[in-house]
């Protein structure tokens, strides 16, 4: 979990990048993200992603 206030600015850009990296490294191709439940700010981030 990234705690918004002590994380550098683009953290949140970060992070996926480097677990889809991890993913893609390990040879599979899905992986299920988990987020805390309610967080508008990242379920519209995760929502634009996924366009």
């Amino acid at each position: 979990m990234v705690d918004r206030a002590a994380a550098p600015p683009g953290t949140g850009r970060v992070l996926p990048t480097a677990g889809e990296r991890s993913v893609a490294e390990a040879g599979l191709t899905w992986t299920r993200p988990d987020c805390l439940a309610g967080d508008a700010q990242l379920d519209a981030y995760d929502r634009m992603r996924r366009l």
